[in-house]
């Protein structure tokens, strides 16, 4: 068990970098989706059985994407039940925000700044939550991406967004 507890210390003390390949624009559209996906099925969204048919699809997808067969929307929304519209709507936003992930020079397609992209983004809303502030996860990738790849713009905007009375612009 020390031995365990030193080399966890020390793995964190000297790191080695690791650089993680870029994805493709498949991948990053089909690994937007799965992280959507997985945190529906986290929070008992989507059960096991529908997370796994989705992950088994997605994973056959991109194995035939040579052939001309893309992560459209068209397919990811066949990885969702058709009457849940948020899961749907996710789908929809997938579909539209992996292409900025995928050529915005400060996430370049790498998976973990898209995880985190994500994960701050769900951190957010959930944040605005006890203030009553119910927040539209679409929007608020879309203002994210904003702040990451063009910190001159969003903090522009956000001060004459807080200078109105009624913070409309």
């Amino acid at each position: 068990l020390d031995d365990d507890i030193a080399t966890n210390y020390f793995d964190k003390l000297i790191q080695v970098p690791l650089r993680v390949p870029r994805l493709g624009s498949n991948e990053t559209k089909a690994y937007t989706a799965l992280l959507f996906l997985e945190r529906a099925h986290r929070c008992n969204q989507l059960d096991s059985t529908k997370f796994e048919a989705a992950k088994a699809s997605v994973e056959a997808r991109l194995r035939e994407t040579w052939t001309g067969k893309a992560v459209d929307l068209e397919f990811l929304e066949t990885l969702v039940p058709k009457e849940d519209a948020e899961l749907l709507g996710l789908m929809g936003l997938a579909e539209r925000l992996a292409p900025l992930l995928f050529n915005a020079s400060p996430v370049q397609a790498n998976p973990r700044l898209i995880k985190r992209f994500l994960n701050t983004v769900f951190l957010r809303k959930t944040l605005a939550k006890p203030q009553n502030i119910d927040v539209d996860v679409q929007v608020l990738a879309k203002w994210h991406l904003l702040e990451r790849c063009d910190e001159t713009t969003a903090n522009a905007l956000a001060e004459r967004v807080t200078a109105e009375s009624e913070g409309r612009v």
